[in-house]
């Protein structure tokens, strides 16, 4: 039998969000400054009510090549790429400061980071690229036993969530009905022995 590893938990504090405020998922969503090019702000530190400053969004589907994008104004395979791994060094580098501040020595704990795909991605050479943008962000060079790689669809890694929300309340339904049956037969044999 192998270790006893705790249950994976979701990071749900992100910048932007007040300390009370929780998220499973962060927005798509990056700024640029203007004069030097760096990354301004992401995720929910994007200002999307806001006149006078663009966010991008919605890049991941130009990370296919096949993916056609009617408008004039589509980015190219190679801004969408940059786009993506910009974002995601964010996510990295927001995790990082996360588990450190959580975990002491996280670095030199064997850790896994499992990315999904969209299910229409077939093309192996696209998901290969897509992995050394996911690793050119940090994520799987932290620490010497850290990884990162491709494990599942969007479609699967859906199902296999599902699959678990829905096992975890099967079973604390047993479990709730189980116990005050249990309880109530002790109690009657208890009452019967007096």
């Amino acid at each position: 039998m192998g270790p006893d590893w705790p249950e994976p938990r979701t990071l749900q504090h992100w910048p932007g969000k007040l300390i009370n405020e929780l998220a499973n998922k962060v927005p798509t969503l990056l700024q640029y400054d203007d004069n030097t090019g760096a990354v301004k702000a992401w995720g929910f530190l994007c200002d999307q009510e806001s006149d006078d400053t663009d966010f991008l969004g919605y890049f991941k589907l130009h990370l296919d090549p096949s993916f056609s994008d009617p408008r004039p104004d589509a980015p190219t395979l190679e801004q969408a790429r940059q786009w993506f791994q910009d974002y995601l060094r964010c996510i990295h580098d927001h995790i990082e400061q996360s588990f450190s501040d959580a975990f002491p020595r996280w670095k030199t704990q064997r850790t896994e980071f499992v990315f999904s795909v969209p299910t229409t991605w077939k093309n192996p050479s696209m998901i290969n690229e897509t992995e050394k943008l996911i690793r050119g962000a940090g994520f799987g060079g932290d620490g010497h036993d850290h990884r990162a790689n491709i494990g599942l669809t969007e479609a699967e890694a859906a199902a296999v969530y599902a699959s678990k929300q829905q096992f975890e309340v099967s079973r604390s339904q047993r479990l709730n009905s189980k116990l005050p049956a249990d309880f109530r037969m002790q109690e009657k044999r208890r009452c019967a022995n007096l």
